[in-house]
């Protein structure tokens, strides 16, 4: 038997049989790994406060002699996040950013970077006050995006490639700007300072992300554009936006079901 240590942030915990769980990690050295917790729910001693979600462990997990579920042997909790859960408006947006995690990921394919942006969103959740959680999660789905290998190019027409113009996602069916080629053929517009944000989002550091400032519009727009992205790319509608939708107003009216807008389009 093969046996791993790692670190790994619990993402979700799912019930098995009267005493198990299924738990979802993600580890720094080996990616999303799922693995059976024999007895966890009874257990008093080996998995104890070791398995919320949110929280960061160290592990020993047993792989498959071929394939299937490896087997969670033993955790110690290393950082808990345990302020998260009470805040629901917090709560929530942490929800999605593990939620993304879980689907932007592969079984065993590390990213370290993406291990650290999401110890960044939770610590950020966990230490900031409720006005900043829908910019950081911005940041994060941004970055997440494009980690992943699924962002536009924002700094160019994607119709034209025309390059130093004013932006467009015709994408997304939005476009901004007045290329001469382009501008009449898309609608709705968003704002050039959106697209620009976004493409700093890219660009910058976690730490370098702590200083900018994103008003209202951009926001909204932002959050827009990444629902859309996410649920086109994804192929399917993250469940936390639902959620998210009716708690946080400062972002609900860019949160919307695209299987009503496009239901061509989503499965």
């Amino acid at each position: 038997m093969r046996r791993l240590d790692i670190y790994a942030f619990v993402i979700s915990t799912l019930d098995y049989g009267e005493s198990d769980l299924i738990v979802s990690l993600f580890s720094y050295d080996h990616g999303k790994i799922r693995a059976i917790a024999k007895g966890a729910k009874r257990s008093k001693h080996r998995f104890v406060n070791c398995l919320e979600p949110f929280s960061l462990i160290k592990a020993t997990v047993i792989l498959p002699k071929t394939q299937g579920l490896c087997m969670l042997e033993s955790a110690c909790l290393k950082k808990s996040f345990s302020t998260i859960p009470l805040n629901p408006v917090g709560f929530t947006h942490a929800c999605l950013a593990g939620e993304l995690l879980e689907l932007w990921t592969k079984p065993m394919d590390p990213n370290q970077n993406i291990f650290d942006l999401y110890l960044w969103i939770l610590d950020r959740i966990g230490n900031s006050d409720p006005e900043h959680y829908a910019r950081f999660n911005l940041f994060f789905q941004t970055k997440i995006l494009a980690m992943s290998g699924y962002s536009p190019d924002w700094d160019k027409c994607l119709i034209c490639a025309t390059q130093n113009k004013k932006l467009h996602v015709p994408l997304l069916g939005l476009a901004s700007g007045d290329c001469r080629i382009c501008q009449n053929h898309i609608e709705p517009k968003v704002s050039v300072g959106t697209l620009k944000t976004l493409a700093n989002v890219i660009r910058w550091s976690p730490k370098q992300l702590m200083r900018l400032n994103v008003i209202r519009n951009t926001l909204i727009e932002g959050w827009s554009i990444m629902v859309e992205l996410n649920t086109r790319h994804l192929g399917k509608y993250p469940k936390s936006y639902n959620v998210l939708k009716s708690l946080d107003t400062t972002i609900s009216s860019a949160i919307y079901n695209p299987k009503k807008r496009y239901s061509n389009n989503i499965t």
